[in-house]
């Protein structure tokens, strides 16, 4: 029923809260889990330690035998809780103890049985003097202090054999003395992993810092980029146009109007591209020059979308080429803002008949960043002009060529351009 709430298989489904996360250093944490790690050895060895209790007939001193396996227990609760407070192998306190505790343990539990049973009777205990060994491994490495405690649990391994030796005793001192370098050795390991593990995200971290900053540099940039281009685009055109005396008053208050809303809406959300892609862009600019009091007359053939990007940097060179025009070309008739983009390509021809001028007889000033920004996406820009003949500014953008076994390949943009002379932009006016 409702009331019985969802099944075990509704319940199953639900999600299990995540786990903290945890900011300490990979370094604190790898030592936290070797500690961890050995403490838990410790109390399995411990228990192992228990196992001679269950021959109690064979011990001549069993009371001897309790008070060893009671003194383990202890010992490894010790173990257990310095580890879990220290969080570290790296205690030469815990070492020591711990290889001595061993050391005496084995002393002990041989004079549980007779002389000549003491070699099998520290079989159970040989786990735990293994794991005092990798206890100083971890804590001490290969220092006088390690070194001397290995070799004194060897000594009193071999102490508390005598005289039941056999060649077992060889094998267990040199496992002592194993297991102390592979203690060393691991310990070497983890540690190093856990450093460059530590270097590697603080380098991520410097990384991230690195990124949020450029991007940052990168929003600025923008936003400068965008402010330059709307000033120099959509404000300079009406300032200009008082300043040469063109347009009627009545067309200059439009648009100096629609240019002041344009702008409003710049400082309140930073978007003013007008939507439409390309035709917007290029009617935007036309009933901006025209209010202007351009004397402009329009071409548009466009069969294809270029990249916005390549959109609005062709876009804002024609607006270069026409600011100029108005600053200075003079009233010399007719211009003509000629534009076509097809699958292969973007082509704007800018054209006025005014005074013309020299190339590189003037500085090239705003047209040096917008000319730039189309050359950067593959494009070109072309400057033909000459004293008393006017001026032609030619932006290309060819599209990327198709993949080979596409088909014949159509006439370019860039060619039909190259036959664009003067009488089609007659007609076309």
């Amino acid at each position: 029923s409702a009331r019985e709430g969802p099944g075990p298989a509704a319940r199953a489904r639900v999600p299990a809260a995540a786990a903290p996360w945890d900011a300490r250093p990979v370094a604190t944490r790898t030592e936290e889990r070797m500690a961890l790690a050995m403490s838990y050895v410790r109390c399995a060895t411990g228990v192992l330690v228990l196992v001679p209790l269950l021959r109690w007939r064979l011990l001549e001193r069993p009371a001897l035998a309790v008070i060893a396996d009671a003194a383990v227990i202890v010992e490894s609760l010790w173990v257990l809780r310095r580890t879990r407070r220290g969080r570290t192998l790296l205690d030469p306190v815990l070492a020591v103890s711990d290889a001595a505790f061993a050391g005496l343990l084995a002393l002990t539990v041989s004079r549980t049985v007779g002389p000549a049973q003491r070699d099998s009777q520290l079989i159970e205990v040989v786990s735990f003097a293994l794991a005092s060994a990798g206890f100083a491994g971890f804590g001490l490495g290969v220092s006088v202090a390690g070194v001397a405690v290995v070799v004194g649990l060897a000594g009193a391994w071999a102490l508390a054999v005598w005289p039941d030796v056999t060649v077992k005793l060889v094998s267990d001192v040199l496992g002592f003395l194993l297991w102390f370098a592979v203690c060393v050795l691991v310990g070497r390991e983890f540690r190093a992993m856990a450093a460059l593990a530590d270097d590697a995200q603080a380098r991520s971290a410097a990384l991230q810092v690195e990124m949020v900053e450029r991007r940052r540099e990168t929003d600025v940039a923008r936003e400068r980029e965008l402010m330059h281009r709307e000033i120099h685009e959509h404000l300079l055109p009406i300032v200009d146009a008082v300043a040469a005396g063109r347009g009627e008053e009545a067309r200059l208050g439009a648009l100096a109007r629609r240019e002041a809303q344009r702008a409003r809406l710049l400082l309140v959300d930073g978007r003013v591209a007008p939507p439409g892609g390309l035709a917007a862009l290029l009617a935007d600019m036309r009933d901006t020059y025209v209010e202007a009091g351009l004397p402009l007359t329009a071409v548009f053939r466009l069969a294809a979308e270029p990249p916005p990007d390549v959109a609005e940097a062709v876009a804002t060179a024609a607006r270069e080429a026409l600011s100029n025009v108005l600053k200075h070309a003079g009233s010399g008739g007719d211009v003509t803002l000629f534009a076509q983009a097809d699958e292969d390509g973007l082509e704007i021809v800018v054209r006025d008949h005014g005074r013309g001028f020299a190339p590189g007889s003037v500085p090239a000033g705003g047209s040096l960043v917008t000319y730039a920004a189309v050359r950067r996406r593959g494009g070109s820009v072309a400057v033909d002009s000459a004293p008393g003949t006017g001026t032609k500014v030619t932006v290309r953008w060819p599209a990327p060529a198709p993949p080979a076994g596409a088909g014949p390949p159509r006439p370019r943009a860039a060619d039909v351009a190259h036959r664009w002379d003067g009488t089609e932009e007659d007609d076309a006016r």
